[in-house]
C-alpha cells in the first residue's frame, strides 16, 4: 500500500467573488477557503507522520519501536537476563548480555566488544529504556489526525450552505476524507507490524530463556537450580572453571563428561612399541615389518603368540667352516634347524651353537648325542661346546631337523632335541641338549668341533614361529 495522497484545494471561492464568477455563491467565500485551507494542512501533516511509521512495503520502519515502549513484563524478561556493569566506559571490553547506563538509558550487550571512544549503539548495543521521544511523536500525530477530522466536519457544514461552488468544495472535501481514510488505513496496518514485532520479540525471549536453561555457562561450583531459580532440567550443561572441565545434569547428579582424547594410545602395546598415537603406533609397526622382512605381520611385531610360521633364507652347505643365521626375532619361541645331506670334509663332529647381542656362547651346554646303528652298540657323546650331532664320519651325509624350545624367557633358558638319519648306512643319530643364554637369542650357526672342517655338500635352514 502506497501513501495517502497530499490535499490540495481546487477552487478558490475568494476569486471567484472578487471575479463576479458567474453561478458564485453568496455565502462567506472566505470562511470556506480558510476551512479548506486547513483540512489541506492538517491532510498534508497526517500524511507526513504516517510517513514516519510506514514503509513503502508496509513495514513498521525499523528501530521504530523503544525498549520502553514493551510491555513491563518483556522488559522485565530481558533485564533479568544481563549482567549490569554500570556506568559505561571506554576501553572495557563487554560480553553479550552486559547491562550499562549511558546518557540516563540502559543498554544491554548483543555483540561481544571492547568499547571505543566516543560511545555507539549501532552494533554492539539494544536500548532498554529511553526518554519517550518516540510515544510523543505517535501523541503528536494522533493529535494532528484528531484535528484533521475536526476540520473536515466544519467543512462539511460550510459545504451544505454552498452553491455550486459550494458544491466544488464538497467534493474537495470528500477528496480529502479518502486521503484520512487512506492514511487512517496505513496507521492501522503499521500498528499492526509493531504488534508483529512485539510478538516476535517475546517468542525470541522465550528461545533465549530455553537455551538458558539448557546451558548455565561456567561456574564455580555445581548449581542445583537453573539460572530462573528453577529445578534443574536432565541433560542441562554448564562449565565448571574448578576442574576445569564440561559438566551434564543426570536428573540426580552431574557428571563430568570426558575431554576430547581422539588419537591417544593409554596403554602401551606389547613387544617394545612406545609410541603415544594410533598414528605413531602404526608407523612404528611399518618400522619393524620392514626390518624383520615381508612375511611379519601386526601379531609377530608386537610380541604376541601367533600361529604363523617363518622360514628363513636356506643356505648351501657346499664350503666354508659355519653357516650362519643373524637377526632372529626377539619373540621367537620355538626353532627349527633343518638339514638336507649337509657333511663335512673330516671327522670333527658338526655342533649348533646359540649365540646373543654379545656374541656366541661357545660353552656351558648341557647335554649329548648317540648314534643306533644295526648291529652295532649304542655310542653316546656329550658335547658342551655346542649341541653336538655324532655323524661318525666325513661321508656321512646328514638328513633332519632339530626343535630349539624356549623354556625360560626370564633366564633365556633354550632346550634341543632332534633326529638325524644318514643317507649312506641304517643309522640314526640323536641328540638332546640345553643352554641357558646371558641375552635374548638373536643367532644361531652350524659349525664342527674346533672349527677347521669344511662343509662339501647339503644345505641347512631355520623355521621360527
Amino acid at each position: 500500500m502506497s501513501y495517502a495522497p497530499g490535499y490540495t484545494p481546487t477552487t478558490s471561492f475568494v476569486n471567484d467573488e472578487t471575479n463576479a464568477v458567474a453561478g458564485r455563491s453568496t455565502v462567506r467565500t472566505v470562511a470556506v477557503d480558510t476551512e479548506l485551507a486547513n483540512i489541506s494542512s492538517s491532510i498534508t501533516e497526517l500524511k507526513a507522520n504516517a510517513q514516519k511509521l510506514q514503509r513503502d512495503d508496509d513495514k513498521l520502519k525499523d528501530l521504530l519501536v523503544e525498549p520502553y515502549a514493551l510491555s513491563e513484563q518483556t522488559r522485565a524478561l530481558i533485564a533479568s537476563k544481563g549482567t549490569p556493569r554500570g556506568l559505561w566506559a571506554a576501553g572495557t571490553s563487554y560480553a553479550v548480555g552486559d547491562v550499562v547506563q549511558q546518557s540516563s538509558i540502559a543498554y544491554m550487550c548483543y555483540v561481544a566488544h571492547t568499547a571505543a571512544n566516543p560511545f555507539v549503539a549501532a552494533g554492539f548495543w539494544l536500548g532498554i529504556s529511553g526518554d519517550g521521544s518516540a510515544a510523543a511523536s505517535a501523541s503528536a500525530a494522533a493529535a494532528s489526525q484528531t484535528a484533521a477530522a475536526t476540520s473536515a466536519t466544519n467543512a462539511a457544514g460550510s459545504a451544505t450552505t454552498a452553491t455550486t461552488q459550494a458544491g466544488n468544495a464538497s467534493t474537495s472535501a470528500a477528496n480529502a476524507s479518502n486521503s484520512a481514510t487512506a492514511s487512517a488505513n496505513s496507521a492501522t496496518a503499521s500498528a499492526g507490524s509493531a504488534s508483529n514485532a512485539a510478538t516476535s520479540e517475546v517468542n525470541a525471549a522465550a528461545s533465549y530463556d530455553s537455551f538458558d536453561d539448557r546451558y548455565l555457562g561456567p561456574k564455580a561450583v555445581a548449581p542445583t537450580l537453573d539460572n530462573d531459580g528453577a529445578a534443574l532440567l536432565v541433560g542441562a550443561l554448564y562449565w565448571d572453571t574448578a576442574i576445569p572441565g564440561m559438566r551434564a545434569y543426570t536428573g540426580t547428579a552431574w557428571t563430568t563428561l570426558p575431554a576430547a582424547t581422539a588419537g591417544a594410545v593409554t596403554n602401551t602395546p606389547a613387544g617394545g612399541v612406545t609410541e603415544t598415537t594410533v598414528q605413531g603406533a602404526i608407523n612404528g609397526l611399518e618400522t619393524r615389518k620392514a626390518k624383520s622382512g615381508a612375511n611379519s605381520d601386526i601379531t609377530s611385531l608386537v610380541g604376541l603368540t601367533s600361529s604363523q610360521i617363518y622360514i628363513g633364507t636356506k643356505q648351501n652347505t657346499t664350503s666354508g667352516t659355519l653357516k650362519e643365521f643373524l637377526s632372529i626375532p626377539s619373540w621367537a619361541r620355538r626353532i627349527t634347524i633343518s638339514l638336507s645331506g649337509v657333511s663335512t670334509s673330516g671327522t670333527s663332529e658338526p655342533i649348533i651353537q646359540l649365540g646373543d647381542s654379545g656374541g656366541y656362547e661357545t660353552s656351558g651346554y648341557l647335554g649329548s648325542s648317540c648314534r643306533l646303528a644295526e648291529a652295532t652298540a649304542v655310542t653316546i657323546i656329550n658335547f658342551a661346546a655346542g649341541i653336538g650331532i655324532y655323524a661318525g664320519s666325513a661321508a656321512n651325509a646328514l638328513h633332519g631337523s632339530i626343535v630349539l624350545t624356549l623354556l625360560d624367557p626370564a633366564t633365556n633358558l633354550w632346550s634341543a632335541s632332534g633326529t638325524i638319519g644318514l643317507s649312506s648306512s641304517t643309522t640314526t643319530i640323536l641328540t638332546a641338549s640345553s643352554k641357558a643364554l646371558s641375552a635374548t637369542l638373536d643367532r644361531l650357526r652350524i659349525t664342527t668341533l674346533g672349527g677347521v672342517d669344511t662343509f662339501d655338500a647339503g644345505s641347512i635352514n631355520i623355521l621360527y614361529e
